[in-house]
């Protein structure tokens, strides 16, 4: 399956990241930068199957960064359609 990461996500993550770099050490970000691959490697491989919202079973999601970041996406097809992180 491939992964695209949507302008939203790509954005929301230089915005976290840059927020991280304040109030993490750079072994942290690392870590966090890890589980991304890690996540990214997970849906393209269908490792395993991440848990649903309630009310959108077509929206996934996962916790990284130490369960600090939670990595919202949804699946379109064969491919995923939009990745959103939150904080």
């Amino acid at each position: 399956m491939r992964v695209e990461l949507s302008q939203t996500a790509k954005n929301s993550l230089e915005e976290i990241i840059f927020f991280l770099k304040t109030k993490w050490t750079q072994k942290e970000l690392d870590h966090f930068r890890n589980d991304i691959k890690k996540f990214k490697k997970t849906i393209e491989e269908k490792i395993i199957v991440h848990r649903s919202l309630e009310n959108f079973p077509d929206i996934k999601y996962m916790l990284i960064g130490k369960k600090q970041v939670k990595i919202f996406y949804e699946k379109r097809g064969f491919c995923v359609g939009q990745i959103v992180l939150a904080l």
